[in-house]
């Protein structure tokens, strides 16, 4: 009988990490469903107001909106890619659009609102960082 038990035990545990690993990524999903359906409202209504100035609301939609139009229609999720960044998780969909490959970057806070959205040109690793390198203010004089 514990025989039994044992690989039944791994199997539901098997099962168990699998819903977690799937369940960090569906907001960056429904995110690139949102920006595939072209519903740039509700991409927006994602994000954390709470020090954010209405006008710069307006602005992200309108820099999305612009992007999609430059780079064309999202055709495939490529991957996406996940950063622990202390409470906070940092995700990097990696989106062949219409005209060119692109990174969605993201940053999800401990509410699972976004506080960072933007596109930047396409990074197989973009969160790599040399190790050591403390910033900008180490390469200079100030």
């Amino acid at each position: 009988m514990r025989i039994l038990k044992l690989p039944f035990l791994l199997i539901i545990l098997c099962f168990y990490v699998g819903l977690i690993a799937q369940n960090t990524q569906l907001l960056p999903n429904k995110i690139y469903t949102l920006l595939k359906q072209k519903k740039i409202d509700s991409i927006i209504a994602l994000i954390d107001t709470t020090h954010i100035p209405k006008v710069f609301l307006e602005s992200q939609k309108e820099l999305l909106k612009t992007h999609l139009i430059k780079f064309g229609k999202p055709k495939k999720l490529l991957a996406i890619l996940e950063d622990e960044a202390g409470v906070k998780k940092r995700y990097a969909l990696q989106i062949q659009f219409k005209k060119e490959k692109k990174n969605l970057n993201l940053l999800f806070n401990s509410r699972q609102k976004i506080e960072r959205i933007n596109i930047t040109d396409f990074n197989e690793t973009p969160f790599f960082q040399l190790k050591g390198y403390k910033g900008f203010s180490e390469v200079t004089d100030l």
